[in-house]
């Protein structure tokens, strides 16, 4: 998301006999409506097709986003990235 920046200290990444599982976090200007609508345009020009609000799947993985407001002196929107392996 253009403006946004990501927290590496709250990334993690497994690679597992399944596959891998990543989080990350990032945050920046905006409100939820914006982001939300920004991911649904271009996660699908990436392959990613829309299984639900805020859920995607490309190649046997799931992506997941949680958009939220944040509170306090900066305010904004944060949002939390989760990719796992999709269930067989």
């Amino acid at each position: 998301m253009p403006g946004f920046e990501e927290d590496t200290s709250l990334g993690v990444v497994f690679e597992t006999a399944s596959g891998r599982i990543a989080e990350a976090y990032a945050s920046g200007p905006g409100d939820v409506r914006g982001v939300s609508d920004f991911y649904t345009k271009t996660l699908p020009q990436l392959g990613w097709h829309v299984e639900s609000a805020a859920r995607y799947r490309r190649e046997g993985e799931i992506l997941s986003l949680d958009i939220m407001v944040l509170t306090g002196a900066t305010g904004g929107v944060g949002v939390g990235y989760r990719l796992v392996p999709a269930s067989p």
